[in-house]
């Protein structure tokens, strides 16, 4: 009888949400048991001090007190850092660079578009033993370019001055056709009209670049930020297969020093805890690039 006091219109609008909920059902219970449940149970852990010799126990939370004065923890955040301060800047004007050639007319533009798309397809491991050959300081191409062209052999994975440097040149390669992609979505959204009239106006090939094609790519190019920043500061593949850490500990960076005191030094709880502060640290950054970069733009 309550049926009936319903309106069509309104049962059928629930008939439809329930069965998009049960549609959604199993990817909810698998977002919630492989993503949910770890992150409650790392945060839960983070509080403890465990090493898997016994049960954990609960140190009033006195992992996150230990993070302030901890000097690895802000030696891996100053790498870490350094590390960003050369990959974002470059993935983003390369990224663009490219994206802007692919985006013009140019011949078998399919074909090069697949190109730059497929290092990213390719597994980091592989890309990271390749690398490893190609920055040998013996055998390595780079180092028989050097050597063909009369400059001394350099091992760029054997000096804290050109790890990182190094570490981000691979990286851009790597992922350079992710970004191109991103990009290139924005680039085709930008009516052509506002091109022809800024031509007719008198603007010359940089005048389109910096008074068009930049202003109204700025949300996507504060995307791309944003999206590099997580990555650079997610970095882990590369270093286990290059560098492990080393040299002399140039490359230890946060999720380096998670895996170290996790799973070599086994405190899975002080482990945690360094896993959170990376969060809150990702987040702050997200947060303020977003408020210096966002912009209002209008066609």
């Amino acid at each position: 009888m309550a049926l009936n006091l319903v309106p069509a219109k309104h049962r059928r609008f629930l008939a439809e949400t329930r069965s998009a909920y049960l549609f959604l059902l199993p990817s909810l219970i698998i977002f919630g048991v492989f993503m949910i449940y770890p992150m409650l149970y790392g945060f839960w852990i983070s509080f403890h001090r465990w090493s898997l010799l016994g049960e954990p126990f609960f140190n009033n939370g006195a992992n996150y007190p230990k993070l302030l004065t901890d000097k690895n923890f802000w030696n891996s955040l100053r790498i870490t850092t350094v590390y960003t301060a050369m990959f974002v800047p470059s993935i983003t004007v390369v990224a663009l660079i490219v994206a802007g050639a692919l985006n013009g007319p140019i011949r078998f533009k399919g074909l090069l578009r697949s190109l730059y798309f497929v290092p990213i397809m390719s597994s980091a491991i592989i890309v990271g033993l390749c690398f490893e050959w190609i920055y040998n300081g013996e055998v390595g191409v780079l180092a028989f370019l050097m050597d063909w062209l009369g400059f001394p052999k350099v091992g760029l994975l054997g000096s804290k001055q050109t790890v990182l440097p190094a570490l981000a040149a691979m990286t851009v390669w790597w992922v350079l056709g992710y970004y191109v992609t991103i990009y290139l979505a924005g680039l085709q959204s930008i009516p052509a009209h506002l091109y022809e009239a800024a031509r007719i106006d008198g603007a010359n090939g940089w005048h389109l670049v910096r008074y068009v094609t930049v202003p109204l790519m700025r949300p996507i190019i504060l995307l791309v930020i944003v999206l590099a920043t997580i990555a650079s500061f997610k970095i882990f593949d590369a270093i286990y297969v290059m560098t492990y850490g080393g040299p002399a500990g140039a490359t230890i960076v946060m999720t380096w020093l998670i895996f170290q005191e996790a799973f070599l030094n086994y405190k899975f709880g002080y482990a945690a805890a360094i896993t959170y502060a990376l969060f809150v640290i990702v987040l702050a950054i997200t947060l303020i690039e977003l408020r210096v970069l966002r912009a209002r733009y209008e066609y």
